[in-house]
Parts: C-alpha cells; structure tokens; sequence
C-alpha cells in the first residue's frame, strides 16, 4: 500500500507540539518548533517499519511517534517502566541572580559570583540512556541539519558557562553501527542548581536516509557511548 492509501490517522496538535518541544529543550538546535498540525503515528508502527523486528536492550520500548509539520519523522524510546532519574538540585539564590549573598566589606555586595561546574558530581559512564528520539529529516534539509548537529560548536569544557548553566561538547568520535561507522557527539547540559544530563547524539544517516538518533542518558549520569553502540547493534535499518 503506497503513502497516500494508508488510512489518515487523527489530527492531534498538543501531543506533537510536546515531542517537538522535548527536542527543542533537550537537544538545543534539533530545528525550529512546528506549531501547525501534524498527524501522530503508531509507535511500534514506526518502528517496524523503520528497522527490522528484535528486541531492544535496556528494556527500550517505541513509545510515540510522529510526522511533524515541516517533514519531520520522530521516533521515540522510553524504558518500558517509564523514566525513572533523580530530581533537579535546590538552586541557590546567589547563583539564581549571579549575585552574592554576602555583602562585601564596604556593603555593596559583589557583583558576580563564579559557579565551578568542573565540580558538578557526574557519575561514571555505566547507566544506559533512559530516553531515546530517533528523528528522520528530509533529503533537502538533511545536509544543513547534520552540520548544525555535528559540525557547529566548539568542544570544550564548562569553564566559560554563566552561573545559570548551559550546554557544552564534551567529546566528538565514531561508533560502530552495523558495518557502518556513525559520527557521534557528547553534549552536556549544566543545570541551574547544579546538576548535569548528558545527551549523546549520532548520526545514522546514509545515501537517501538521513536518521540522527538523540540518546540522553538520567540526571547526574555521564553519558556512555558503549551503550549507545549497544542500541546500535540491535537497529537493523530496513
């Protein structure tokens, strides 16, 4: 049955606009947001389509998927229990303002407090991810888009971030995927508070596909790329 035959699933907007927005605040410069309306899909539909029938480790499961408005094709991977990770820390108010809480010897205060994120607690690679978006970009803008993802950005440490956090590349590299080699990179995000996610995102796209897997790992976790080459091994694209 072609594309167009296949019955039309119901229009829903809010579901969708929340994946995009997963995307948005999770993995930074995935795209603008699609605020039209786009058409839900079956996950294990998705799935079955996209990659041959196996079973995924970590007890990774399809959760939702969608079609979104400018093209975009998203598939998501949760653990079949649910997302389980620790809460955000407390945020002090001094690094909330970026200004002491103590006031200086002539009473003014100072003006800016540094915040060490080098010391942020991040345990060793180990967990697997607990959230997985597989995102499949049309061929138009599949160039642009892997350059934004993989190319842009300088990698480096957190030493120039605000007290109020952000993202930083942590590392660059290859994993093995099938009898490909993927492109992969290692972005940390600093948490207001304190408190670190790691996202590690790579890209599966090959001649007329452009797929690019996002795979963030819990709250306080390092990311692990040997997981990630674990998910890998069970994808076999169709």
């Amino acid at each position: 049955m072609s594309p167009d035959a296949q019955p039309q699933k119901p229009e829903r907007v809010l579901p969708i606009l929340g994946i995009a927005m997963l995307l948005f605040v999770m993995f930074g410069a995935v795209g603008a947001l699609v605020w039209q309306r786009s058409r839900t899909v079956d996950a294990r539909e998705t799935m079955t389509t996209w990659f041959e029938a196996g079973e995924l480790p970590f007890t990774l499961v399809p959760s939702e998927s969608a079609e979104l408005a400018n093209g975009d094709r998203v598939l998501r991977l949760i653990p079949a229990a649910g997302i389980v990770e620790p809460e955000r820390k407390p945020v002090p108010p001094e690094q909330a303002s970026g200004k002491s809480a103590e006031k200086s010897a002539d009473g003014s205060g100072m003006p800016f407090v540094p915040f060490d994120w080098s010391k942020v607690d991040a345990r060793a690679p180990g967990d697997p991810p607990c959230e997985v978006f597989l995102v499949r970009y049309p061929l138009a803008v599949a160039g642009p888009r892997a350059k934004e993802l993989f190319e842009v950005g300088v990698q480096g440490g957190p030493v120039m971030l605000p007290p109020t956090g952000g993202r930083a590349v942590l590392d660059r590299g290859q994993l093995t995927w099938r009898e490909w080699s993927a492109p992969y990179v290692l972005e940390r995000e600093y948490e207001l508070g304190g408190t670190i996610r790691d996202t590690l995102r790579v890209n599966l796209s090959r001649e007329k596909d452009s797929l690019i897997c996002f795979a963030r790992f819990p709250r306080g976790s390092s990311a692990s790329p040997k997981k990630v080459e674990e998910l890998l091994a069970a994808l076999a694209p169709k």
